[in-house]
């Protein structure tokens, strides 16, 4: 069985898609509330992942809020 690869967007487009800052997406990849995968220096993120976030709704960490992981 061939495995479906999911399509990736940036956080740019993460962004625009949740409604945040491309900031705020990179602290919740930091924070572990958002999945995203390092391709070639870029962090990208699945179309599946951030319709699960729109779908449960995530809240900003803040910088002090961080895991330190």
């Amino acid at each position: 069985m061939a495995e479906q690869l999911s399509r990736l967007i940036g956080l740019d487009e993460a962004a625009k898609a949740l409604g945040v800052s491309v900031y705020s997406v990179r602290r919740f990849v930091t924070a572990g509330a958002l999945r995203g995968v390092k391709i070639g220096g870029r962090v990208m993120c699945s179309v599946e992942e951030i319709a699960r976030a729109q779908k449960e709704g995530l809240a900003v960490p803040r910088p002090g809020e961080l895991s330190q992981g």
